[in-house]
């Protein structure tokens, strides 16, 4: 009798949505508590930068506890464009929000009247290449970090 053992790395696909969704939710209050922290204790101004990671870090905890491991290749790069999007449509949300409530003399449309166009174009490119270094650090190293130390059998 021959008995065959499979040893196969393939790994079950996880439904990613409801990660995206709780990095949404954990932006959102991030970048509120953030915000506040800005406002009133006048702390540096890269507060979207901070309350990503910590987002990215409280979905990377619930990935990891769930899953029993760090992402896949191709998990982590499906988290990084959801995460990214979901920034994205946060900010501009954000951003409409404020415009909306302004009035048009107000120092946010005056300033924005005094950007080039170009300019915000390569801010916003420059703003989503570390954005997407960021995310890969906390859903590829820190994740396999985080595996390895709840996880050390494995």
């Amino acid at each position: 009798m021959k008995v065959t053992v499979s040893l196969s790395t393939v790994m079950t696909p996880v439904a990613l949505k409801p990660y995206i969704q709780r990095f949404a939710l954990a932006y959102v209050i991030a970048s509120t508590a953030v915000g506040f922290m800005v406002t009133f204790l006048h702390i540096g101004s890269s507060a979207s930068a901070l309350a990503m990671l910590l987002a990215s870090y409280v979905v990377t905890y619930l990935f990891v506890k769930k899953e029993k491991r760090a992402p896949t290749v191709a998990e982590r790069w499906r988290l990084i464009l959801g995460s990214l999007t979901s920034l994205w449509l946060i900010t501009l949300t954000g951003l409409w929000i404020m415009f909306t409530f302004e009035p048009a003399s107000g120092p946010l449309h005056q300033h924005l009247v005094t950007l080039p166009l170009k300019g915000m174009v390569v801010v916003f490119v420059l703003v989503s290449v570390i954005s997407v270094f960021l995310l890969n650090l906390s859903y590829g190293w820190f994740a396999r970090s985080m595996s390895r130390y709840f996880y050390p059998e494995k």
